[in-house]
């Protein structure tokens, strides 16, 4: 097996798409910036994830061969599972995968009003990176398939650290949203513009914030009684994770 041309090839995929990633960070339209960003992240961390693989694969090769040539007497190589449980195993996993996978961008519209998504896309890689990876060493110690074909055998290493830290993304978004939340306060802010996406039929406004021009999701009901320039109030809930994101817009009501 050539490692050194499939090492090549890890690394070019991480290294583009750790420059999707950074390339997001600058767009204003988070809907599709974080599941983008999301995915830019999975990729890297899948590469990383095959990579480990490959030099423990390279590893235990030289050791099987270094056996070899110290005496003819070796042991047998490792036979694989039952065809069933081969079956099974990949069915599972990639139906798993395909449905967590699947409503990415709708979970990811949740984060669309907080007013600081950075800290949570952070947050989520860093524990569920951990979480993933003790899922991944569990699987590999106590319950690993061993695949005739060697191929759906990197696939479900893969998603043996891939679900969980999917799963980590959907539960912590919707618990931070769903779960009562406080209100930390109230503020007038000044519609900047907004716009609309035609496909997906979403209504957003831009807000100043932090000298930045921030996008917000709103309803189509509010959409339609605003303008540019208008003023805003925006209730600002802290989420049960500590995330705080807007949780609605009113009209300001002009005194007369």
């Amino acid at each position: 097996m050539n490692y050194k041309r499939k090492y090549l090839f890890k690394l070019l995929y991480i290294i583009i798409a750790i420059s999707i990633f950074l390339v997001t960070l600058n767009w204003d339209i988070k809907w599709i910036t974080i599941p983008v960003g999301v995915l830019a992240l999975l990729v890297v961390v899948y590469n990383l994830n095959m990579i480990s693989n490959l030099a423990e694969r390279q590893i235990q090769e030289a050791r099987d061969q270094e056996e070899q040539n110290e005496s003819f007497l070796t042991d047998a190589p490792k036979e694989p599972s039952s065809k069933l449980k081969q079956q099974l195993a990949y069915y599972i996993m990639i139906i798993l995968f395909v449905i967590l996978l699947m409503p990415i961008t709708i979970t990811g519209k949740l984060v669309e009003n907080y007013l600081e998504w950075k800290p949570y896309i952070l947050d989520l890689f860093i524990y569920g990176g951990i979480i993933g990876l003790i899922a991944s060493w569990i699987y590999h110690k106590k319950f690993k398939v061993t695949f005739s074909n060697k191929e759906k055998e990197y696939y479900i290493t893969a998603w043996s650290f891939l679900i969980p830290l999917l799963i980590v993304f959907h539960s912590t978004a919707w618990y931070n949203k769903l779960q009562p939340s406080q209100v930390i306060g109230k503020e007038k802010v000044i519609v900047s513009r907004k716009g609309e996406n035609y496909l997906h039929d979403n209504k957003y406004i831009f807000l100043p914030i932090n000298n930045k021009s921030v996008r917000f999701e709103i309803s189509k009901k509010l959409f339609s009684k605003i303008d540019d320039k208008d003023t805003l109030i925006a209730t600002i809930k802290k989420g049960a994770l500590n995330y705080s994101f807007v949780e609605e817009f009113e009209i300001m009501k002009q005194v007369k």
